[in-house]
């Protein structure tokens, strides 16, 4: 039973980067209000993730320097519209724009990190972080990162934001990723893979059995009430923003075309976990 249950949930760590288990910071630095940065870590550190807090309107470009390598990137942060928010997202040739249904329009955070996927690849990743289980981004390719950590960053800004780095000891660095490897190939089977992934386990379920009641209790015991609110909201935002007939059609289909895509988004996610996990208990 301990094995299957490592099983699921490999299955379920694949879809997210690597830092958020074996290369998790030690400590933070914060800089805020900065237009500029340039920050090299100290020696026997490496840099393990950058969170840049962004508001609208506001643009990043910076580089990372690995190695002899340096890889560029860039963000920016926009909204067209009261309930649109787009995000671009470059780092070295890919690039990618995540475009978001967004009543609020709060910060956004953004966050560079590292990764691996199934077939054992690492990659430098850039992804948003909505504090959903999955996180839209992009990831480039590089070589023998373990032997090469991000060691300095360079940022520029056209106005005031808010910068966390993540810092890890070299040694601890160099052990997260042989555990990260250990997990994606299948070799998990030490005392201490074992014990992390029922203590994560535990969590999960936590966190899972409750958005499960939230989402019966909000979507099922009380679905006409919960979609009549929502059309009454609707209507009434329409009709409030809208100087004609058109208008308001027109923002009426858009809001209900984000809602339907958004839920074969989910849906979509899904069947990709159950299928990971199905593929993942294949060998047992």
């Amino acid at each position: 039973m301990r094995r299957v249950l490592a099983v699921l949930l490999i299955a379920m760590i694949a879809v997210m980067p690597v830092s958020a288990f074996s290369l998790t910071p030690e400590t933070y630095l914060s800089f805020t209000d900065r237009t500029q940065l340039d920050y090299t870590a100290p020696q026997e550190k490496a840099i393990v993730k950058i969170i840049h807090i962004l508001d609208a309107g506001e643009t990043v470009t910076g580089s990372l320097t690995y190695g002899t390598n340096e890889l560029t990137y860039k963000i920016n942060y926009t909204r067209p519209n009261l309930y649109t928010s787009i995000i671009y997202l470059e780092l070295g040739n890919q690039n990618t724009t995540i475009e978001k249904f967004d009543w609020i329009g709060l910060s956004k955070k953004i966050v560079i990190t590292y990764s691996m996927n199934d077939n054992g690849t690492k990659h430098i990743s850039m992804y948003y972080d909505s504090g959903e289980l999955f996180k839209p981004g992009i990831a480039v390719p590089v070589e023998y990162p373990e032997l090469s950590p991000i060691y300095r960053v360079l940022m520029v800004s056209n106005s005031p934001v808010d910068i966390k780095i993540g810092l890890l000891s070299y040694s601890a660095y160099s052990e997260g990723w042989t555990q990260t490897e250990e997990i994606a190939t299948g070799n998990y089977s030490s005392e201490f893979s074992i014990s992390n992934l029922l203590d994560f386990a535990i969590g999960a379920y936590v966190i899972v059995s409750g958005l499960i009641w939230y989402f019966r209790l909000i979507f099922i015991d009380n679905g006409l009430l919960t979609f009549g609110l929502f059309e009454a909201f609707v209507l009434a935002w329409s009709a409030g923003t809208s100087r004609n007939i058109w208008s308001f059609y027109k923002k009426f289909v858009r809001v209900h075309a984000a809602l339907f895509e958004f839920l074969i988004n989910l849906i979509e996610r899904v069947i990709s976990i159950f299928y990971k996990i199905i593929q993942a208990l294949k060998p047992i």
